[in-house]
């Protein structure tokens, strides 16, 4: 099911061992062969599946949930928990975006320029799985290649196994590379045939066809400014990173009475700088409030006042005064403080149904 066979390698080894135990007539085999292209690796191959098998992904979510609800719990209980388990997965995506931004991998290979290339555009995890890739690609060679009218195709083979061979094709103009394997569409990161050749023909850096969008660090670049759309993940990235900072800083700072000084008075500035230009933005919003609802008064010539008419009309939810406090007043919020199980549920633990969620 899973060996990555050529179509017809696949029919050869599947009629040998069907014939070896003698099942060829029953009917759940033959039922299975006709439904083979739902199933074989080898007829699936060039569908991007990005990993997942079967039902890996629901279950994998099913596991991390069960370390936070309980069947006993009631719905406010199930909610709580069911919240705090949300942050959880928010947290331990804000840690991965921060390690692939600020880590610096250590280069394994003697592809120095090429590994160091993809370790400036993947993120952490899809590096850590293309370098044994890079690694698979030192025992490849390329052993013959044929040059066509618009581009080369790449003999592809192990020193130990020279009959096995794949075939790799390479568009110089456009820079696009598409092999036999097929790996590339099924995962969308290269596969070892294709960095031989990129080895052969001395290319340092990863083209940009062979990096898929989904897998780099800039791939949430553009929901950060999508209409009606708020990436908590970037805010918790930048708050965790002013809190290292400024954790370092006050560290140093309180060991000398000036220097504490210094910093008090520095951050007390700026916490009053940054409340006053919140006001004044706050205060243009209300005025803009204000207008439109003068303008709606004067285009419905009901007779009404102006301050009647704002009391009767629905408002904007996001407009209405007493928004509550910036999301990152108190360091005690409970997004914000997250360990790895911290927040696990505890068979013996009792929980109040009456919390605020």
């Amino acid at each position: 099911m899973l060996g990555d066979y050529e179509i017809d390698v696949f029919r050869q080894k599947w009629f040998e061992m069907v014939e070896g135990f003698g099942v060829e007539n029953k009917n759940w085999v033959l039922d299975m062969y006709k439904k083979r292209h739902s199933w074989a690796t080898a007829h699936i191959r060039g569908k991007f599946f990005a990993g997942f098998w079967t039902t890996s992904r629901c279950e994998g979510l099913n596991s991390i949930i069960a370390k936070y609800v309980n069947s006993r719990y009631n719905l406010v209980e199930f909610i709580q928990h069911f919240n705090r388990c949300v942050d959880h997965i928010r947290w331990k995506e804000v840690q991965a975006d921060l390690a692939s931004v600020n880590g610096r991998p250590s280069m394994q290979t003697c592809f120095q320029q090429l590994e160091r290339s993809a370790a400036n555009v993947y993120t952490l995890s899809i590096f850590h799985m293309f370098q044994p890739i890079l690694v698979r690609a030192t025992s490849m060679k390329v052993i013959n290649m044929r040059q066509t009218c618009s581009y080369v195709i790449y003999s592809i083979g192990l020193d130990r196994t020279p009959n096995e061979m794949w075939r790799v094709f390479c568009c110089d103009i456009e820079m696009e590379f598409n092999c036999s394997c097929m790996r590339m569409e099924s995962f969308g990161i290269p596969c070892e045939h294709i960095v031989c050749v990129l080895v052969h023909k001395d290319i340092e850096e990863l083209p940009g066809s062979l990096v898929l969008p989904r897998w780099t660090k800039t791939a949430k670049v553009g929901l950060q400014n999508a209409i009606v759309f708020h990436w908590d993940s970037l805010m918790l990235s930048q708050y965790g990173c002013l809190m290292d900072w400024f954790r370092q800083l006050a560290n140093f700072a309180c060991r000398d009475n000036e220097r504490f000084i210094f910093t008090r008075e520095m951050a007390m500035n700026l916490l009053k700088q940054f409340k006053e230009e919140d006001a004044r933005q706050e205060g243009l919003v209300n005025d803009a409030d204000s207008v439109r609802d003068d303008v709606q008064v004067d285009a419905s010539r009901a007779g009404l006042a102006t301050n009647d008419l704002r009391h009767s009309m629905p408002r904007d939810p996001e407009n209405l005064e007493g928004r509550g406090n910036d999301t990152f007043d108190n360091d005690s919020d409970d997004h914000m403080n997250i360990e790895d199980d911290s927040l696990v549920y505890d068979e013996n633990a009792s929980y109040s149904s009456n919390e605020v969620l």
